[in-house]
């Protein structure tokens, strides 16, 4: 998605225009692999309750890790040093989990996974020295059947079109063997599957007004839906970022035509409305 941001000053008689082009990421469920992403550092998960482990002092957004020897029986913590958004992949670079640092994850199977740090939930790269590494927190434990499923929050009370919000819950239950399926609906009442939509956060765009829930269940236990929500659409006037414009010399545009404006000057004579020659226009 492109934004498009109008930046109008009279100069030296004429109207200066500035047009800043913004461009936003955009992510459904996480952030695919191999997408302005490079391999950095290998390493073997830590194995000891408190440990962390380092993998470097050097990483960019956009770049990933290889930590082998995961164990499924353990939670560990994903960071990085100065906040961001981790996807984790397995060795064959299948999603398993993501979300913001720091990160709590309990691998689904022993083995390598690919930790792949990015700026934000967008995906957004960056050539800025991080620290990035993995603590293990200790043994996992069981989740418990019934499971709550707690309050659907979203991370933005409005969406603007196709830029992304995060779901996530809170009071839910906790430990190994959850699952996890997101639902959405337009009217609050006939919800549906979100497709790929299985761990514990969700990260998506949406086109109008929605309802999210999600059910949550224990070891193919009793199913727990979770407190819906319903996020409406911002206004178009709430989805515009502040004009970076950094110009403002010797670049004369002598008409702008926007709609039913059309306004001509020139050094030796004013705009219409209150402008003031050789000054700036209201």
């Amino acid at each position: 998605m492109m934004k498009n941001l109008l930046y109008l000053k009279k100069y030296g008689g004429a109207i200066l225009l500035f047009l800043t082009l913004l461009s936003t990421h955009n992510v459904s469920a996480q952030c695919a692999f191999g997408d302005n992403q490079y391999p950095f550092t290998e390493f073997d998960a830590p194995t000891t309750n408190g440990q962390t482990v380092t993998l470097t002092a050097f990483n960019y957004y956009g770049e990933y890790g290889i930590v082998n020897l995961f164990s499924s029986a353990n939670v560990y913590e994903l960071n990085i040093d100065l906040g961001g958004f981790v996807t984790v992949f397995d060795a064959t670079n299948n999603a398993v989990a993501f979300g913001p640092v720091p990160f709590s994850f309990t691998p689904p199977a022993d083995g390598t996974y690919h930790l792949q740090w990015n700026a934000d939930a967008g995906c957004g790269t960056g050539n800025v020295d991080l620290v990035t590494s993995v603590t293990l927190i200790g043994a996992s434990s069981a989740c418990t059947d019934p499971a709550l499923a707690g309050v659907t929050n979203s991370s933005s009370a409005g969406a603007c079109l196709n830029q992304p919000i995060t779901l996530s819950l809170t009071g839910a239950s906790t430990g190994s063997g959850l699952t996890y399926q997101w639902q959405s609906s337009a009217n609050g009442v006939t919800y549906t599957d979100i497709t790929s939509a299985t761990n514990s956060s969700l990260s998506t765009t949406q086109t109008a007004l929605t309802y999210y829930q999600c059910i949550v269940t224990c070891a193919a236990g009793t199913p727990a839906t979770s407190v819906a929500i319903s996020v409406p659409m911002n206004s178009f006037l709430d989805c515009y970022c502040e004009s970076v414009a950094t110009y403002e010399f010797d670049e004369e545009i002598l008409n702008v035509s926007v709609g039913t404006l059309n306004n001509s000057s020139d050094c030796a004579t004013t705009g219409i409305g209150s402008s003031v020659l050789n000054q700036y226009s209201d």
